[in-house]
This record gives C-alpha cells, structure tokens and sequence, in this order.
C-alpha cells in the first residue's frame, strides 16, 4: 500500500491538518515491511489565506463541490497514493479524495508526532488507526 503523510516544514512531525502541511512522506507498506519513497511538495499550500478565514478557502463550514474540486486539481503525489494518515482534515480536501478513492486514516497523538513512527505503527497496527468515511 502506498502512503503519504502530511508534514510540517522540518519533513519529520507530521502536520496538524493535511491542507496546511508543508509537504508529504511516501512510503510503500508491504507484510509489515515499509520503505520511505521520499519527500513531496504539497502542491496545494497556496490555497491559504489570511485570518478570518475558517478553512482554506474561506468557507464558512461544510464540504463545496467548487472546494472538492480543486483540490483534486492540486493532489499531486497523494493521487498516486492509496491512503493518507492525518491528524486533521478540512471537509473539502476531504471530498476530493473520498472522489479519488484514497483511503483517510487518522492518526492519534498517541501513535506518534513524526512520520516514521506513525508510519511504522500503522505497518504494525492498522486497526488501532481511525479510518475516516
């Protein structure tokens, strides 16, 4: 299974929320095995925007199909992936890849802060991650 996980600036903890990370960590799971395919650019951090906002796109709440949309112009690498562990996630970037078929796992502090603990923990035990539907 291929695996992406948001992350902050420093390429290691992973990120609070998905829309907001600076880039992401591959990895390939295979039998409890993993392998780090390295190191992509969140094609999609340009969509922030300045306070007041509450996601972003400055909705108010709720998933829209325009925000769907959109994000799943600017995937990037998570398209070739099938699932995403997260911390948090917006209802828009959500949508798009419920759209796309990726799997949405979420991860509690408890499992870890940094990807490759994360990463190895879901190798181990899937079960114990929340999959979002």
């Amino acid at each position: 299974m291929k695996i992406a996980i948001p992350v902050e600036a420093d390429g290691e903890q992973i990120a609070v929320r998905m829309g907001y990370a600076a880039s992401f960590s591959v990895y390939i799971t295979d039998t409890g095995q993993v392998e780090k395919l390295g190191l992509h650019e969140n094609m999609h951090t340009h969509h922030k925007h300045g306070e007041g906002h509450h996601n972003e796109h400055g909705h108010q709440q709720g998933m829209d199909l325009e925000g769907v949309n959109e994000h799943r112009r600017n995937l990037g690498i998570v398209k070739e992936c099938d699932a995403v562990i997260v911390r948090g996630i917006g209802p828009s970037l959500k949508g798009a890849l419920q759209a796309e078929g990726i799997a949405i796992y979420r991860s509690r502090k408890a499992l870890g802060d940094m990807a490759d603990a994360i990463i190895q923990n879901f190798a181990r035990s899937p079960e114990k991650f929340q999959k979002i539907d």
